[in-house]
């Protein structure tokens, strides 16, 4: 029998440290520099954006400006109380200030594109395990489904939903790109932002079209006014030299185009019989590529495309003339380049 000079001790359950439990680690010291770079994340991430896009992503806003203009694209920018900045369909990006906005519309979402042959192959079968062996789900939502924090209080938001009737001088004009490619110019009769545009036609005809049909509105244009940027002027050359020349009343893409003449007559020239149609400049200088001739177009995508010149609107579109006798209409945002391979003056 083997004796044990050193009795056996209880542990007591107070939390005073005893021998039987080794006292607790001091608490470690950070250095000056950890702190202050703790400090320092902590700061960044408590800071808002100064610009950011919408939350949803790729989003699309409209915004109508003071002087009647719209504007719809993707919301690159987006800052409450200073600008916000679109891309719009035609590849421009444009920068509109807080206070020339009259009407800034809810974000929606951007149309996505249609998936490649290779996305829509079936997927291999997941090792993950089924529903019923995965952990209960979240009542949080994901951050992306989190509402946006609020904006700041310092500018209030001038976001409506309301139709936004705007006053109409006499004898003001605009031309109104439609969706479908129609185009139409004439008096402004009723003009609604987020709601209609009513024109009346020189032909005595009434042209409602809603919003949401309104590709694009050019800004107010004065009966008479000089300015290039928002004249109705059209110049059809025909096959055999002759020029026929008026004031646009109504155009349809790939088919006819309807002029005013001097003398008052109305006429419509089918886009097959003419040439090519000569639209003034804005900028009321030469315009920057080539308005005669065969034309080499390259896209964006590294496509060419290749034909007459036969129509060019500088912030709009691009139309050649196959050699079958069919038109290819190009948006000018998709042109990466153009090259004149003739003259079709010699």
């Amino acid at each position: 029998m083997l004796y044990n000079p050193r009795p056996t001790r209880v542990c007591p359950t107070s939390l005073v440290p005893s021998p039987c439990r080794p006292p607790a680690a001091p608490p470690r010291r950070v250095g000056r520099g950890s702190a202050a770079l703790t400090l320092t994340l902590a700061l960044a991430l408590s800071l808002p954006l100064a610009a950011s896009a919408d939350p949803e992503g790729a989003s699309e806003r409209t915004v109508v400006t003071q002087d009647g203009a719209m504007y719809r694209g993707e919301v690159k920018e987006y800052v409450v109380g200073d600008h916000i900045t679109l891309k719009l369909d035609t590849g421009e990006v444009h920068r509109i200030a807080w206070g020339d906005a009259v009407q800034i519309s809810p974000p929606r979402v951007k149309p996505s594109k249609a998936p490649k042959a290779e996305e829509q192959l079936p997927r291999p079968p997941s090792d993950r395990p089924p529903p019923s062996d995965r952990p209960p789900p979240s009542d949080r939502p994901p951050p992306s489904e989190l509402p946006p924090p609020p904006p700041p209080s310092r500018s209030p938001t001038i976001i409506n939903n309301q139709p936004v009737p705007t006053p109409v001088e006499p004898n003001t004009e605009r031309t109104v790109v439609t969706q479908d490619g129609g185009t139409y110019h004439g008096e402004v009769v009723e003009f609604e932002s987020g709601s209609h545009i009513l024109l009346k036609l020189v032909t005595g005809e009434r042209r409602r079209i809603p919003w949401a049909e309104a590709k694009r509105i050019s800004p107010p244009h004065l009966r008479g006014d000089n300015d290039p940027s928002g004249s109705p002027e059209r110049t059809v050359v025909m096959p055999d030299g002759t020029t026929i020349r008026g004031d646009l009343v109504e155009a349809r893409l790939g088919e006819f185009t309807t002029l005013k003449l001097p003398s008052g007559q109305i006429r419509r020239i089918a886009w097959r019989d003419a040439k090519r149609i000569m639209v003034p400049n804005p900028t009321g200088r030469p315009s920057t590529i080539p308005i005669t001739g065969e034309l080499l177009v390259v896209l964006d995508t590294g496509k060419r495309v290749q034909g007459e010149y036969f129509e060019y609107v500088a912030d709009d579109h691009l139309v050649l003339r196959h050699a079958a006798g069919g038109f290819r209409i190009i948006p000018v945002g998709s042109i990466r380049k153009i090259v004149l391979l003739a003259d079709g003056s010699q």
